[in-house]
């Protein structure tokens, strides 16, 4: 790991998302393949309301690193807040094809089809009510 993205870390553990930022930049700088400096400066993006930008650094950090599972996994929690269920759905799975046991892709997933089915009690309800 380059000290850049150390720093980087310990900014953005702190809240400090500015400093984060710049440092994230700068290991990006200085390793233009490192690709957890991508997924990092997508987190803090998401941390300042950048949802555009953060999704171009979590893309960026995949040219890099296809495998990165954070990447994917982020990927699928933007596009989640963007209410794209689907697409978030398949972030989620290319999460767990790479890690099969990770818990956080796995349970991430589960809320996105529990979301993306229709609960039909609640369906019919509204035509119960005319």
């Amino acid at each position: 790991m380059n000290q850049e993205y150390e720093k980087g870390l310990q900014f953005y553990l702190s809240g400090q998302y500015r400093e984060a930022e710049r440092a994230f930049l700068e290991s990006i700088h200085t390793d233009p393949n490192h690709a957890l400096s991508y997924n990092k400066l997508g987190l803090v993006y998401i941390k300042m309301g950048s949802y555009t930008k953060a999704k171009t650094y979590f893309n960026e950090a995949l040219v890099h690193n296809p495998r990165l599972v954070h990447s994917w996994n982020n990927l699928g929690n933007l596009a989640r807040h963007e209410n794209k269920l689907e697409e978030a759905r398949e972030f989620y799975s290319k999460a767990l094809e790479l890690e099969p046991n990770n818990p956080i892709p796995k349970r991430n997933l589960i809320q996105v089809e529990k979301q993306l089915k229709i609960n039909p009690v609640r369906f019919f309800r509204k035509f119960w009510k005319k």
